[in-house]
């Protein structure tokens, strides 16, 4: 399995820098989701990547052999662009082999690779179907597939759902996340859509302004964001001004024991995701009373806007309908489920 490492990476627009500096380790095999907002430098390090334009600083590896001056058709990546850069004159077959076709495999072996992949990507029935024919969500497996036919080491993927509406998404996400796992390819996967990042990715690279912000683990990246930054974008969050001393955290509408291993002393921040605040009596351990400005249903769950010591709160509640306008709520946050980050 393929390794990609990127090192120190830096491209120039003009007197702007989209990339500064970039570094990082892409393991084989595993699913790595880019996550940034627009502008942090992420579609310019898939072109880099794929040898598309060159860096203007740092180098490219893989597997340890440096590929940062080597023509984007001879890196064995495989490509998915955003609007999928389908040929309309020609079927789905036709499509899919394209590339076989141009690296001179025979009639016989590009008919057989072709057959194979339209069946991993669940649609060999559209063979001979032309892509004006098909469906956005069918015309974006043939753009998988037409990366995959020729196996490629590296697959390289640049928000390819964005194109689809919400509900089209939610399902070629799920089927997308079971073939990108059943594979052996190294897959970088660049999106803004922080569902897909945290859905796909086995590894989250959250770039702000050209630089990593903050990597590793989904689940570590969300629930241990290393910044406000990071806290704030990946997700919904209330940062809130605070102070930790001696194993005691001060909120401006709670006091609580709270254990934290980062050494942080004095004036911080908290971190405290929405669905971490939870309906609690009023004389209940960590309880404190917050009063309700807003709510909106969002079908799983009530969304809660309130203002607590002065300061804004966003909850998610499975039971907030029960929360009556005008009535003091009383909250706590779930145990262990709290942040801090330095001031």
């Amino acid at each position: 399995m393929a390794q990609v490492e990127a090192r120190q990476l830096v491209k120039r627009y003009a007197d702007n820098a989209a990339l500064k500096g970039f570094s990082h380790v892409f393991p084989g095999g595993k699913i790595t989701a880019v996550l940034g907002p627009s502008g942090s430098g992420k579609s310019t390090l898939l072109s880099l990547l794929a040898g598309l334009q060159p860096p203007d600083e740092g180098g490219i590896s893989l597997d340890g052999r440096d590929i940062a001056r080597l023509p984007a058709e001879r890196r064995d990546f495989g490509l998915v662009f955003q609007n999928y850069a389908l040929f309309p004159h020609l079927t789905v077959a036709e499509n899919v082999g394209f590339g076989l076709r141009v690296r001179g495999l025979p009639a016989a072996e590009r008919r057989e690779r072709v057959r194979e992949t339209l069946e991993l990507v669940r649609i060999p029935h559209l063979a001979e179907r032309h892509i004006h024919q098909i469906s956005g969500g069918e015309q974006q497996r043939v753009a998988i597939a037409r990366a995959l036919a020729f196996r490629p080491k590296v697959l390289l993927m640049d928000e390819p759902l964005s194109a689809l509406d919400a509900r089209l998404r939610e399902d070629l996400r799920a089927e997308l996340s079971r073939l990108l796992r059943g594979l052996d390819a190294t897959t970088i996967y660049v999106t803004h859509d922080q569902v897909e990042a945290l859905g796909l990715g086995d590894e989250l690279v959250i770039l702000r302004d050209g630089v990593i912000e903050q990597s590793g683990p989904p689940q570590i990246v969300y629930r241990h964001p290393a910044t406000s930054f990071v806290a704030s974008f990946l997700g919904a969050a209330n940062v809130i001004p605070a102070t930790f001393r001696e194993g005691k955290i001060e909120l401006p509408f709670v006091r609580l024991v709270h254990e934290d291993a980062s050494g942080i002393q004095g004036p911080c921040l908290a971190v405290i995701r929405p669905e971490d605040l939870e309906l609690a009596t009023a004389d209940g351990p960590g309880a404190f009373a917050a009063e309700l400005e807003s709510s909106l249903f969002l079908g799983n769950r009530m969304r809660l806007h309130l203002v607590a010591g002065g300061e804004r709160l966003t909850a998610d509640l499975q039971d907030g309908n029960q929360v009556q306008a005008g009535a003091p709520v009383h909250l706590r946050i779930r145990p262990g489920r709290l942040t801090l980050l330095p001031a």
